[in-house]
């Protein structure tokens, strides 16, 4: 369903302003247009646009509620404005879609005051998360967190929905190209980029000026493989350059610069984190990049703002880079692990584990050496497929220095001889990617032909004390500052 409101001053063919996919209750151009409460990062990209005179923008929605809402804003405006009930894919057909509905009144009624408040803070979010084809893990974690913690029966809710490509977007609206394209859509971003740049692969002129889409690991999820690194790449190959990364990334067409003062002035608006130097070069620091500065982490957004601490060596990359996330609960840390260990961000796999964990005190000699690996098999894909048998301590596959390539073997650690039991019995000889594994207990460093999971270690983990290990010293450069988790800015209230 197509949905057109305010004056019809763009004639069809025109370049629209703006493209949005993916919409909710305050983030969307239209709430700016109107005058509403929206965010302020969709001001902040609006301002990139070339001119308010004659706006076309333009929103794509596969929910209908939200599809509703919005065209209840869009008649309120001045701009022209297009309204598309679909979703956005590789191919044009039908789709799945879920999302969650409004409880019964009469279960809401029973909760206290305070059990209200955080029934709306959790909600807040969730009626903006929607997932197409299939339940997101997001939104299969986030409808189980409220349904559990406060004991309400919340909705969710299945429909069809069309599915079109870019190119049906574009004839279907009539417009060519755009200023700003915001992509939102639990881990379809990807996706639609490569529908849109098809389209414009024999129409260059309709590559959009500005690009911002969702980084924080979802489509990896959704791949089974680095497809956000890889889309970068392929940007890049047609004069994209990226700005900025983190929980989303944002891309400037190179030749769009010399078109619009507006992007010039926007990309102004860029400074380092550390010394406030500007793209302009008012001033400058050693071995950093311009980066907006951003109080979030690339970790999923749980359910408020989760500050980051990252320590960075200005002088080159001999130092680890690290970080502190701090979560509200447990239950967040966990899934924000599960979902984001070993994905790649900028080729390379990042390790989440909690900061309370002391390694070298939680290993017990469960260490396994896992053979004939083929060379597509990452440290992602090998952690997913093996911490079914129990908690993993890391899973590292092992690369030549010189060309990064995998040499063909690897380790994993686990944290009991239960689980790693359980992995030699059930994975030896089992096909990974088409060749047969071999698995076995790891020789020892400090020994001659001597295995982990002797009958000496056994015994000393067996007898190994309850408790949890005491929160071992961040690693870092002698004499340099101690890092520590920051203090955590009011949030979600508590459970």
């Amino acid at each position: 369903m197509t949905f057109r409101a305010g004056a019809a001053k763009v004639l069809p063919g025109d370049r629209a302003h703006i493209v949005q996919v993916g919409l909710g209750d305050n983030r969307t151009f239209l709430h700016e247009l109107t005058g509403g409460k929206t965010k302020a990062d969709v001001r902040w990209l609006l301002s990139a646009c070339s001119s308010r005179k004659d706006f076309l923008g333009v929103a794509v929605e596969p929910v209908w509620k939200h599809f509703q809402a919005a065209r209840n804003l869009a008649w309120r405006t001045d701009a022209s404005v297009a309204l598309v009930q679909a979703a956005l894919g590789a191919e044009d057909g039908q789709c799945r879609i879920f999302y969650v509905d409004e409880p019964e009144p009469r279960d809401l009624a029973r909760l206290s005051p305070r059990a209200r408040e955080n029934f709306e803070w959790q909600m807040s979010y969730l009626r903006n998360m929607s997932s197409a084809e299939e339940i997101s893990p997001h939104l299969a974690h986030f409808h189980g967190r409220l349904q559990g913690s406060l004991g309400v029966a919340v909705p969710l809710v299945e429909n069809w929905v069309p599915i079109i490509t870019w190119t049906q977007l574009a004839a279907q609206v009539g417009f060519k190209g755009c200023e700003v394209l915001i992509l939102d859509t639990e881990g379809f971003d990807v996706e639609i980029l490569r529908s849109m740049m098809q389209h414009c692969e024999r129409r260059p002129q309709e590559l959009p000026w500005l690009i911002q889409f969702e980084s924080n690991g979802l489509c990896n999820a959704r791949a089974g493989y680095d497809c956000e690194t890889e889309i970068m790449e392929e940007l890049e190959r047609v004069h994209y350059v990226c700005v900025g990364k983190g929980r989303d990334s944002y891309c400037v067409l190179k030749d769009a610069l010399p078109k619009s003062w507006a992007l010039q002035k926007w990309l102004e608006s860029w400074c380092c984190a550390e010394c406030a130097w500007h793209v302009d070069g008012s001033r400058q620091c050693a071995g950093l990049l311009p980066i907006r500065d951003y109080s979030r982490s690339s970790l999923p957004e749980m359910q408020q703002e989760i500050p980051l601490v990252v320590r960075e060596d200005a002088y080159g990359d001999a130092e680890p880079r690290y970080g502190f996330v701090e979560f509200k609960n447990e239950e967040d840390a966990d899934y924000a692990i599960k979902i984001m260990n070993m994905i790649k961000f900028f080729g390379k796999p990042i390790r989440c584990n909690k900061s309370s964990q002391d390694k070298k005190t939680n290993e017990v000699g469960a260490n396994l050496f896992i053979g004939n690996l083929e060379p597509e098999v990452d440290e992602k894909m090998l952690y997913d497929t093996f911490s079914a048998f129990g908690v993993l301590l890391f899973a590292k596959v092992m690369r030549d220095p010189d060309n990064g390539l995998s040499r063909g073997f690897g380790f994993i650690s686990y944290d009991t001889f239960e689980a790693s039991d359980a992995a030699l019995a059930g994975m030896n000889g089992q096909f990974l990617c088409n060749r047969p594994i071999s698995v076995s207990y790891a020789y020892k460093k400090e020994t001659k032909g001597e295995r982990h999971g002797s009958a000496a270690e056994r015994l000393i983990a067996a007898n190994r004390p309850k408790e949890g290990p005491t929160p071992a010293a961040a690693p870092g450069r002698s004499g340099a500052p101690a890092m520590r988790p920051p203090m955590m800015p009011p949030g979600m209230p508590p459970m």
